[in-house]
């Protein structure tokens, strides 16, 4: 989530504007950088310790008076249960061609966007420092450094396995930067290394859908470069990244607005032909109006069939001013290039953008819905029902129910567990002195994740019914499916988050990282060219969201489990003899990092009633049978016909932690949801639309060979007609009055009794032992 600063504050506390005075780092001027992975597998396939990266980030050098003359830097490494750390690493027993092996993901020469090449700094190795610059000098006092005088300066050092063995599996780095004539600074992080592998399924790929990288360029945030993020997204365990850097921040560098859109383009078409294994996919976090005239934001991603084919088509404004681009317009344009948007952190009260640039949320504005403050389901106060104002997800369109092309909301955003209020440079208190350091964030803050995340649920459910509602009263619905999606919205950020952080004076650093809250997209052929086959997911539901575990299902309507032809996202109808032939596959990934799995549920919602089937927590791969698993959520033969329903499923880990100190928390959960698949039984034969108000009651049942109907009442001039499973009719009568009919001698099986009146038709199941 985008928390926009105070703007105004920023006139207040310099006379003159200038791009680039206040950043993320929270530093007047330009700031220096270190981060590293939060997480990383300890060893390769040899079991071979991994390296671990440190990015170095320099910004905001060409601001006037802010260039940094930097003459080392100088790398430690602890355990993270160690008060102090040890010797500096250094490379002197190197040759010179190995050390500048470790220096990867150099920054180019560019002067578009006003980026220092790396190689022109004299980087060499040291029996002194970890890293240190000669390309400039000072005679008097005797100095080299490297004088960084652009926007942009940066590079990655890999620490190599051998110099970290022997430590344990949660270590600490600190990074000295050595200034001259100015203050030195220091940055830490904390890596946690695992020994089990990150959670995976088959061909289920792993991916951030709102991502901050350097296109991302305000008066307090900005992100990091594509090939370092690329570097630290694969460590991290991601497939693939959404790129959706502001609309509002594309007038803020380069040459404008559509040559920085275009060079953005040129950059992630040459990473991914150079290394498919990982994708990026340019998209946008466009900032719109929403019916109110307030900002909101929507995660903008290209056609499927053509990734890099979207033009840009923001206006620039929305952080300094308000932006004259509508949801309506957003929709328009969708429409237009075939492109797809979910409402970035829709509806939640810890989602509201800032008042300062009047901010707000996603309206929904529906009457059905407790509106404005009235209390949520799950908590907390509405705050995205003004039924004075229009909706701006809802459409006005005769049989539309969605605005055209926004396909969801981006629900679950943004891993907000642990707080700090200060000292952004050490949140983890490395030297465990108990000052300053991440505290338990309550679950009940309206800015922790989860808490946002049911808000969020809670508007999704309702959404849902309303889909249900519209697709079972009008077979000619459209945009009547409404997605989920997970994405951390991190700003670089690949150890812990510091956007909503301003000048030491307000905001917090929390534990949000690259990929912490991702999004899983299937693609039984690959993630396409650029993307394609993500993006093909994307749009139609075919995802899980995830906070580390994974739960996933399909039904299998053919019994050969090769190609599953029930995915998730998908709407079916399948005939009422198939359930007894079908099966609901549901599979998990886990590992020791997201501790045990503690529930796992499929989740079943009608037009009025929600239902919670929970299975086994310890079986990955389970085989139901479509038949029972209905007669356990409905009843037996009570499964709703000739309507649509949904199921998804729902998984939660618990993870306890031996050492507070280190993990700044005692335990917490880890979850995974699926987007829903949405099925309608038919009735054998069934010609008519199926009646609710037509109840009718079959007792015993099951039953042992003899059953009784009791009609309901007014119903006359009509017929019950029972049919096997295979919906061969095998009793028929006429109804001449207001009765109870008796049937005998009905052999063992599945049957489906079936009234049929001039109100319409009604079926239900019946099982004979």
């Amino acid at each position: 989530m985008k928390y926009i600063l105070l703007h105004l504050l920023l006139f207040v506390c310099v006379l003159s504007y200038s791009q680039n005075d206040f950043k993320q780092g929270n530093t007047t001027g330009a700031e220096i950088y270190a981060d590293a992975p939060y997480h990383i597998q300890k060893t390769n396939d040899l079991d071979e310790l991994n390296p671990i990266p440190i990015h170095v980030f320099a910004h905001g050098s060409a601001a006037i008076g802010s260039n940094y003359e930097l003459m080392n830097i100088r790398i430690k490494v602890k355990n993270s249960s160690s008060n102090s750390f040890g010797e500096m690493i250094t490379f002197d027993e190197y040759t010179d061609e190995e050390f500048q092996a470790l220096i990867i993901n150099r920054s180019p020469e560019d002067t578009e966007l006003d980026i220092q090449p790396f190689n022109e700094s004299g980087a060499i190795k040291s029996n002194s420092y970890t890293i240190d610059f000669t390309s400039d000098n000072h005679t008097f006092p005797a100095t080299t450094y490297v004088d960084i005088t652009h926007d942009y300066w940066w590079f990655t050092i890999l620490i190599p396995g051998e110099k970290l063995a022997g430590l344990e599996d949660v270590i600490d780095f600190e990074v000295y930067f050595e200034l001259d004539w100015e203050t030195d600074y220091k940055t830490y992080c904390r890596v946690f290394r695992q020994t089990s592998n990150y959670p995976t399924l088959e061909d289920w790929f792993r991916g951030d859908v709102h991502y901050h990288g350097m296109y991302t360029q305000n008066d307090s945030e900005v992100g990091f470069p594509l090939d370092a993020t690329k570097y630290m997204a694969k460590v991290c365990g991601l497939d693939w990244i959404t790129l959706t850097d502001h609309s509002c921040d594309y007038d803020n560098y380069g040459q404008g607005m559509y040559e920085n859109w275009q060079k953005l383009g040129n950059e992630v078409s040459y990473l991914n032909a150079e290394d498919d294994s990982f994708i990026f996919i340019r998209g946008i976090e466009m900032t719109v109006k929403n019916s109110e005239s307030d900002q909101v934001h929507a995660l903008t991603y290209p056609s499927p069939s053509n990734p890099l084919s979207m033009p840009y088509f923001g206006d620039g404004d929305g952080d300094l001013y308000g932006t004259d681009v509508n949801i309506d317009m957003l929709s328009d344009s969708l429409v237009l290039y075939d492109a797809f948007s979910y409402a970035a952190h829709p509806f939640s009260e810890g989602d509201e953008l800032s008042f300062i640039v009047d901010g707000s949320v996603w309206n929904l504005s529906h009457p059905d819905f407790p509106e404005n403050g009235v209390a949520y389901p799950s908590g907390g106060t509405v705050n995205c029902n003004d039924l004075g104002q229009t909706s701006d997800i809802l459409s006005t369109e005769p049989n539309k129910l969605l605005k055209n092309n926004i396909v969801g909301g981006e629900g679950w955003n943004m891993f907000n567990n642990l707080t700090v209020a200060s000292n952004e440079d050490d949140a983890w208190n490395v030297f465990n002195d108990d000052t300053d350091e991440f505290t338990l964030l309550p679950v009940e803050s309206v800015e922790h994740h989860l808490t946002r995340f049911a808000q969020n649920r809670d508007v999704t459910k309702f959404i849902w019914q309303k889909g249900l509602e519209a697709i079972n009263s009008n077979p000619d619905s459209q945009n009547w499916k409404f997605f989920m999606s997970a994405g951390s919205d991190a700003h670089g950020s690949y150890n812990y988050s510091t956007t909503d952080y301003f000048m030491n004076v307000t905001g917090t650093v929390n534990d949000n990282a690259i990929g912490k809250i991702s999004t899983l997209a299937y693609c039984p052929n690959g993630m396409g060219e650029n993307g394609e086959n993500i993006l093909f997911a994307m749009k139609n539901g075919h995802t899980i969201l995830s906070s580390g575990p994974i739960v996933s299902f399909q039904i299998d309507t053919d019994l050969l489990n090769s190609n599953p032809e029930i995915i998730i996202g998908d709407n079916q109808d399948i005939d009422f003899n198939q359930i007894e032939t079908s099966l609901l596959n549901s599979y998990s990934s886990n590992s020791s990092e997201y501790g045990v799995v503690v529930s796992k549920s499929i989740v079943v919602q009608t037009e009025a009633e929600n239902y919670e089937y929970f299975l086994p927590n310890n079986t990955d791969a389970l085989e139901i049978s479509l038949s029972d698993l209905f007669d356990e959520i409905f009843g037996v033969g009570n499964v709703p016909l000739d309507q649509y329903f949904l199921l998804r499923m729902h998984l939660k880990t618990f993870k306890e932690f031996s050492n507070v100190n280190i993990y700044k928390i005692s335990s917490t959960t880890y979850e995974s949801y699926t987007n829903p698949i949405w099925l309608k039984i038919n009735s054998p034969n069934n010609s008519t639309v199926y009646n609710q108000n037509l109840d009718f009651k079959l007792f015993p049942n099951p039953a042992t060979g003899s059953v009784e109907i009791e009609l309901p009442s007014g119903i006359v001039n009509g017929n019950i007609s029972i049919l096997n499973s295979v919906g061969q009719v095998v009793f028929c009568e006429s109804i001449c009055s207001n009765a109870k009919v008796k049937i005998d001698n009905l052999k063992p099986g599945i049957y489906f009794v079936k009234i049929e009146s001039k109100h319409g038709v009604s079926s239900k199941k019946l099982v004979i032992y």
